[in-house]
């Protein structure tokens, strides 16, 4: 029941969202990811940052967030978003910087050949998160 009351607060939320930028195809124009790409490549994605995510986040936190990611971002900018959990909430910075080399080693797979538009993808991560923080927060 707070998954579905969470998802419908991320929903109404992302309604109102627009993004600007290469990356920018799904929210931008109206629809969601899923009418832009496979389900079964949004599903890969979304499970990716669930399972990363509950390492350092309660699971009903994550289902929501994950939910609002699945709909708003690219499938590879919500595997850059799990990705990029293990570099902010390592158990120590040595862990920390570890993850950020195979970041930059891996991001060219995940989807993000350049620095530039890793940094853009990672802006709308960012800007999306702050948004459902609250109002995920607010639903548990």
């Amino acid at each position: 029941m707070k998954t579905i009351s969470c998802l419908a607060l991320a929903v109404g939320l992302l309604a109102g969202v627009a993004f600007a930028g290469p990356e920018a195809t799904t929210v931008a124009t109206g629809g969601d990811a899923q009418s832009t790409y496979s389900a079964a490549e949004v599903g890969v994605a979304r499970r990716a940052y669930r399972a990363q995510c509950t390492r350092y986040q309660p699971a009903d936190m994550c289902e929501c967030l994950t939910s609002g990611f699945a709909q708003a971002l690219s499938p590879a900018e919500v595997r850059l978003a799990a990705a990029q959990l293990s570099v902010r909430f390592g158990r120590d910075e040595r862990s920390k910087i570890a993850a950020q080399r195979a970041l930059d080693r891996n991001a060219p797979r995940i989807g993000f050949p350049t620095i530039e538009a890793r940094s853009f993808a990672t802006e709308r991560i960012q800007t999306l998160e702050a948004d459902l923080t609250p109002i995920c927060a607010a639903a548990h």
